[in-house]
């Protein structure tokens, strides 16, 4: 046996030794239903204030033995974000975003946008509303804190590409593919969220000072059907949080079975999509596998 063969089964039997009683996980182990070797599935916070980061030196771990990490999507390709710039066009030459809007409602999110990120929704006018309100998000967070650190960003510096090993930052979904599926969602209900988040986000108050602090607070008692819980109990629009997590689900479980009978994969998504009947833990479940949780102690990094 070699020694990278050795090194691979001791941080398998690592894990195995680790497992926790309790659902209460951010990373999970998925096992069974014929896989060769196990992979895993880590629960994320998109962007979270520097000084609330957390980490386990267990990720490293798992980076270490899995061959592979899948995000929502490939956040370092450039391929991507160009990708992303084509697919949120709407293909119809009658379409403009400023006639989905009154005078002054149209007014009063261009200068927002302008203030904020220094952008010109005009130069945008052959965009889908949810491509702004993508464009905008964070900025509460960004605000709150200044300077913000990326679950998915510190995880991908773990799997550099090489020219033996290509591919090992992947997306689950790419640009045309969540653009499908978040078209669900009609334009005029993408307006009227975009311009109801752009009244709500024009200045910080504090309570959405409060609802980071709770998101945060909940994130790290990791307790995953109450993360779904809050998220879905806690929106206003129920109709977009069903596209977003439970469609944008069952559109990734089409995939990750056989990405992980392929090689061992770490799958690292945001953390509500984990929890509850829909779920990425209980679909998986349903596929066959076993998944069970790990125990993680989160530290200040």
């Amino acid at each position: 046996m070699t020694t990278i063969n050795k090194k691979g089964l001791l941080i398998l039997v690592f894990f195995l030794l680790t497992f926790t009683l309790k659902s209460q996980s951010l990373l999970w182990i998925i096992e069974g239903n014929g896989l060769e070797k196990p992979s895993y599935l880590f629960g994320t916070l998109h962007t979270v204030c520097k000084k609330d980061f957390k980490w386990d030196s267990k990720l490293e771990d798992v980076c270490a033995y899995t061959k592979r990490v899948y995000f929502e999507i490939d956040i370092t390709s450039i391929a991507e974000f160009i990708r992303y710039a084509k697919a949120s066009k709407v293909q119809d030459e009658n379409y403009s975003l400023r006639k989905l809007f009154s005078e002054n409602d149209y007014n009063l999110i261009q200068k927002f946008f302008k203030d904020s990120l220094r952008m010109d929704i005009a130069d945008f006018d052959n965009r889908t509303p949810l491509f702004l309100i993508i464009r905008g998000s964070g900025l509460s967070v960004k605000n709150i804190c200044k300077k913000t650190r990326s679950y998915e960003t510190k995880l991908a510096g773990y799997y550099p590409p090489s020219l033996y090993f290509p591919g090992k930052v992947e997306g689950l979904e790419n640009s045309y593919d969540r653009e499908k599926i978040l078209r669900k969602i009609p334009l005029q209900r993408q307006a009227e969220i975009l311009l109801n988040e752009v009244k709500n986000t024009n200045k910080i108050t504090e309570s959405e000072e409060k609802l980071y602090n709770d998101v945060v607070k909940e994130y790290f008692e990791m307790d995953i059907e109450k993360i779904r819980n809050s998220n879905m109990e806690k929106s206003i629009y129920p109709d977009l949080e069903k596209v977003l997590l439970d469609d944008r689900n069952q559109f990734w479980m089409s995939k990750m079975p056989i990405l992980a009978a392929q090689k061992s994969t770490l799958f690292a998504v945001g953390a509500a999509h984990l929890g509850g009947e829909k779920g990425l833990v209980n679909l998986l479940k349903q596929q066959g596998f076993t998944v069970r949780p790990l125990s993680l102690n989160m530290k200040g990094f």
